[in-house]
């Protein structure tokens, strides 16, 4: 990755679960400026999940985006989690 860049795996928060990725904002433009590169669902895996995709309790999220933008995302991950 380009410096300042980054790629993380987070859990799903109980505030993410049930909500869509346009719910949460998630977008190179939205709330959090970062993309959601994929999904895993169990053994399953979403690439490129649509905004319209509805998050489980037990998803992971593999986000990509500036790393300070992914501090804000994980902090936030961690403090309603």
């Amino acid at each position: 990755m380009t410096t300042g860049y980054g790629i993380v795996k987070i859990s799903v928060t109980p505030s993410f679960a049930g909500k869509t990725l346009a719910d949460l904002d998630f977008g190179p433009h939205g709330k959090w400026e970062v993309v959601v590169l994929l999904l895993q669902r169990k053994q399953d895996v979403i690439i490129s999940p649509r905004s319209t995709e509805v998050i489980n309790p037990t998803d992971f999220l593999v986000v990509a985006g500036r790393w300070d933008k992914l501090e804000d995302l994980f902090a936030k991950a961690q403090k309603s989690g």
